[in-house]
């Protein structure tokens, strides 16, 4: 999956003519290899610790709205306004947001998620479901 994102990345930086950026990678590495979808603090923190320059947070939130441009991420807000970031997987359509704990999970069930949007019309790829858990 990781190799996907970053070809497509890696064709993104080329027809905006950018330059190649560790940070984007690492930034892209954790956001794929993370457990649940990670908050721009989240992956702010993640990328200084892995990259050897300071990276300020106009960095972060550029690069994030980058990968989402360039469809390589989702976006799923929560009630607390943050946002978490998922790559973006056709095969996930179905979150579950934890109030409590303020996370955001993905569902690997597609089957489940595409009888949830044909039940509610919304067979389009593009649709994703966001299941709130209190």
């Amino acid at each position: 999956m990781f190799e996907k994102a970053l070809e497509k990345l890696e064709q993104c930086i080329k027809r905006n003519d950018l330059n190649y950026s560790a940070v984007r990678e690492v930034a892209l590495k954790e956001i794929a290899y993370a457990e649940r979808g990670l908050c721009a603090d989240e992956i702010h923190q993640r990328v200084n610790e892995k990259v050897q320059k300071k990276v300020s947070y106009n960095t972060v939130y550029r690069v994030l709205r980058l990968f989402e441009e360039c469809g390589i991420v989702i976006t799923i807000q929560s009630n607390a306004k943050k946002t978490h970031y998922f790559l973006a997987d056709v095969k996930t359509k179905l979150y579950l947001f934890d109030v409590k704990n303020h996370q955001v999970s993905a569902i690997k069930a597609p089957d489940v998620a595409d009888s949830l949007l044909k039940e509610l019309d919304l067979n389009s790829t593009h649709n994703f479901i966001v299941i709130h858990k209190n």
